[in-house]
């Protein structure tokens, strides 16, 4: 396994999705300290490392944008114990995105209501 640091703009797009003021009732998430994540696949889904648990969740507010080819790309957040686990960065047609878009292009989607 091979971590690397978070980039700027992908804890920009975490702490945008966790800072959220989401409707539900969500647990307060927070990074693991350390910001170390490992790239399961090219400019897609990030591992962090974190208490392994069976306990991984989902958390209810993602991201969603459109890709320069017009596809859709939603960013999925994991949770271990109330710590990121997981952001998962996926193409509507399961292709991986060739371009990262700036956390600012991101629109924040609650869906936890």
């Amino acid at each position: 396994m091979r971590y690397r640091n978070l980039t700027a703009n992908e804890k920009e797009l975490l702490e945008r999705i966790l800072n959220y003021p989401s409707k539900g009732n969500i647990p307060v998430v927070r990074l693991p300290n350390d910001e170390l994540v490992e790239e399961i696949i090219p400019d897609g889904t990030l591992k962090f490392r974190t208490t392994e648990s069976s306990k991984q969740w989902y958390y209810p507010v993602e991201a969603r944008c459109m890709h320069d080819d017009q596809i859709s790309v939603n960013a999925v957040v994991f949770v271990v114990e109330e710590e990121v686990s997981m952001l998962e960065i996926l193409k509507a047609d399961g292709s991986i995105p060739f371009r990262k878009p700036a956390a600012a292009e991101w629109e924040i989607i609650d869906l936890s209501r």
